[in-house]
């Protein structure tokens, strides 16, 4: 019965993704600058193209990729954006499905190692060079530094092209160093920490000394679903996002039979494909009636001075210029990720 629920659950955002581009674009994420093209976009093409019967479908998607490509290599926010690092990775792992890529993804590298910081091993999400007056008025030093979320997601990109430079090693040791002794890595760009510990996870479980890392952070995540639930810190309330992109991470990694946290909260083995099964079913009742997931608060920018965004406090919404939360309100984000989830519970 829940394969036959997810299976319709899956035709259904595959209906409301296909059917709401702009101009091959899924634009949301509306800040100062106006709403994200390339980064929401990449992003989701990268989770429908999990499935390689969305390939077709997303070919003219993919050439808006490539045509929206900087001279320097990178991708922007959207077209008045400088380029970042953030959205330069997720259009390479985007990229990375298709064949007629190669020289795309190579200037795409090219740039992502013009943002490694070689002092830290961090990547910064943008250089100094990038921005104008606005970084000019606050000091850009928050957002010239490098950040875990943006170094683990550039790395992986990196990882996955092909690369193994000198600048792979010491970014892997830059983000096992910023985490905290719960098992977390604080986030710099989103609400809660969920993000920046899947993106963590997903490039540090490539190597085998990073083992004791994932474990941790593997732990913190189940340990705050028994306490608290898949909550969205800012709301307080249940969060399809964070449910789903933690639930995914868990399914990918074979938590039962790589790290023992079965024997660590006495459950039986046999039992746990029982509950996930549970919390797949919940998240598939939070999905509209039009197939999407969402909306809420997801995405913050700190002022461009900020270097840690913990110690903001009280987070403005959707308020440009100020240390504020922006929320996908076409709800494309939280879609594209839930859908990356389903899929693989039917592989699990």
């Amino acid at each position: 019965m829940i394969k036959n629920k997810i299976k319709n659950a899956l035709k259904s955002i595959e209906n409301y993704l296909f059917n709401n581009q702009e101009y091959g674009f899924w634009i949301d994420f509306t800040a100062c600058h106006g709403g994200s093209t390339c980064w929401t976009t990449s992003y989701v093409g990268r989770h429908l193209a999990e499935n390689p019967k969305n390939l077709e479908r997303l070919s003219f998607i993919k050439d808006r990729i490539k045509f929206n490509q900087r001279m320097d290599g990178g991708w922007g926010y959207n077209h008045t954006a400088a380029s970042d690092a953030d959205t330069t990775a997720n259009c390479i792992l985007f990229l990375l499905k298709f064949p007629d890529t190669k020289e795309a993804i190579e200037a795409g590298i090219e740039h992502l190692l013009k943002q490694h910081d070689q002092k830290t091993g961090g990547i910064l999400t943008y250089t100094e060079n990038d921005f104008g007056q606005y970084t000019k008025e606050y000091g850009g030093r928050g957002w010239y530094s490098p950040t875990v979320e943006i170094t683990a997601l550039a790395t992986r990109a990196l990882i996955e092209s092909g690369y193994n430079g000198c600048e792979i090693q010491k970014s892997l040791e830059f983000i096992a160093s910023k985490q905290d002794s719960d098992g977390s890595w604080q986030p710099y760009w989103w609400g809660s920490r969920e993000y920046t510990m899947v993106e963590s996870i997903e490039t540090l479980k490539k190597f085998s000394e990073y083992k004791e890392n994932i474990k941790l952070a593997l732990e913190y995540l189940t340990d705050k679903r028994r306490k608290f639930g898949w909550v969205n810190d800012f709301t307080e309330k249940y969060s399809p996002f964070y449910a789903a992109i933690s639930l995914g991470v868990l399914l990918r990694n074979d938590l039962v039979e790589k790290y023992g946290l079965a024997e660590r909260y006495q459950i039986n083995k046999k039992f746990v494909p029982r509950l996930l099964e549970g919390e797949i079913s919940i998240l598939i009742d939070k999905q509209n009636t039009d197939g999407s997931f969402g909306p809420e608060p997801l995405f913050r920018i700190p002022r461009p001075d900020i270097i840690d965004a913990s110690e903001i406090k009280n987070w403005t919404v959707e308020i440009p210029h100020k240390n504020s939360i922006y929320t996908d309100n076409n709800r494309f984000f939280t879609t594209a990720t839930v859908y990356s989830t389903l899929l693989k519970y039917l592989e699990y």
